[in-house]
């Protein structure tokens, strides 16, 4: 194993654990250093030194070229209103070019089943340290509480990034339970475990997007990918969420999930309308105000961070889609194409695999449907760690198709040619 290859590993563990130290800094000497940025500096750092010694090419994937375009975009609209942005721009751009380098580098250095297999559990290690902050708030309300009652956030600022990693590994752990048969019982036991404690903090984050979104991304898996595996348990599962949001179940904690809803849910509740933040007519009215905004640069956008900047309510705007055209303009179109171009991918796995390629390829569909879903909720392009693990795994799929191609390619080499 290369130091390159073990940084890779320890980077993949740590990040989730880094937004700990995202507000506060860490104290070197008698001044404050942002411990989160200066790591993943050193990863950028490292990970072009480590491409350049390669010499490879990094365009062996459409994927990367269409982030890449992204990315450029986004450099360009940032340092064009820079006035507007100023530093903070510059820095949530450094955030998306780690996002970029973790593609690029799985793409050149996880080359084998067993480096596969190695950051998939690196990619689990991740979880330990946000858990345990996650379990802790949940038994102390340890730097969880909000105007909306408590809130678990696991060591992220705030609960709506952190359902949307934990939205991310149930999505990931159901379809491993449900398809891979290879794994021994001791390992689908502490997986099973490691889900179903994945699903407590996930409730407890108390974010209705996290929850549409996993709800609703399990269940059309389920529908049309898994159907032989726990079937009748996600169509409980959704009734009884329909049910709680609805207000029709008596459960204490159902009620909680209703009283969640009461603000968006236009079928029961009039406070919908309203102009209280964080109300559907609040949102919606926001939005418009942003796209005004847009109105005066839709080719180069306004840069990143703009939106906190220029909207009235100086707040993120709660929706991926108005998010991201506000602030790079034509490049959110290659942002998205980026996960398009990674659907399509899956797509085709799904025919061209069987065993565990076809079942990589169910768990990036679900991984997909739940980012164009929690896309309408939240702002994900802000959302460094999700980008990470999110582009991360899909990548990973790629390495894995082209592995499963290569064995198949040897396999057809060395079958005899009957005379």
């Amino acid at each position: 194993i290369t130091e390159f290859e073990r940084m890779f590993f320890v980077y993949i563990v740590a990040r989730p654990t880094m937004d700990i130290f995202l507000r506060a800094g860490t104290g070197v000497g008698y001044s404050r250093v942002n411990l989160g940025a200066f790591i993943s500096g050193v990863f950028i750092v490292a990970s072009v030194l480590y491409l350049l010694r390669k010499r490879q090419t990094i365009w062996s994937s459409r994927e990367i070229l269409c982030f890449f375009l992204f990315l450029l975009f986004a450099f360009l609209s940032t340092i064009y209103n820079f006035r507007t942005v100023e530093w903070e721009g510059m820095f949530s751009f450094l955030r998306l070019l780690t996002v970029f380098c973790v593609m690029v580098t799985i793409l050149q250095l996880i080359t084998t089943h067993e480096q596969i297999v190695k950051l998939f559990k690196c990619v689990l290690w991740s979880l330990i340290i946000p858990m345990i902050y996650a379990i802790t708030q949940i038994f102390t309300g340890f730097n969880a509480s909000s105007n909306e009652g408590i809130r678990i956030n696991g060591g992220f600022g705030h609960a709506n990034p952190f359902s949307a990693h934990l939205g991310l590994f149930t999505i990931v752990i159901y379809v491993l339970l449900a398809k891979l048969t290879s794994i021994g019982s001791k390992q689908r036991v502490q997986l099973g475990l490691l889900g179903c404690l994945v699903v407590v903090c996930l409730f407890y984050t108390f974010s209705r997007g996290g929850w549409l979104a996993t709800v609703m991304s399990v269940f059309v898996v389920q529908l049309f990918f898994m159907r032989k595996h726990f079937l009748f348990l996600s169509i409980a599962c959704l009734l009884l969420f329909a049910a709680s949001v609805l207000g029709q179940v008596d459960i204490p904690l159902a009620e909680k999930v209703g009283e969640r809803f009461q603000d968006v849910q236009i079928w029961r509740s009039t406070a919908v309308l309203s102009d209280a933040h964080n109300s559907l007519a609040w949102r919606i009215t926001y939005w418009k105000q942003l796209l005004s905004h847009a109105s005066n640069s839709p080719i180069t956008g306004l840069g990143l961070g703009s939106v906190v900047n220029l909207g009235s309510s100086h707040l993120h705007a709660h929706n991926n889609y108005v998010q991201a055209f506000v602030e790079t303009g034509l490049g959110s179109f290659f942002y998205f194409g980026t996960v398009l171009l990674f659907f399509q991918r899956a797509l085709k796995g799904l025919s061209a695999f069987d065993g565990m390629g076809r079942t990589i390829s169910i768990a990036a569909v679900g991984l997909i449907l739940f980012f164009f879903i929690l896309s309408f909720s939240n702002h994900l392009i802000r959302n460094t760690v999700f980008q990470t693990y999110f582009f991360g795994l899909l990548t990973l799929m790629i390495s894995h198709h082209r592995l499963q191609l290569e064995r198949r390619e040897q396999t057809h080499s060395r079958t005899p040619v009957p005379a």
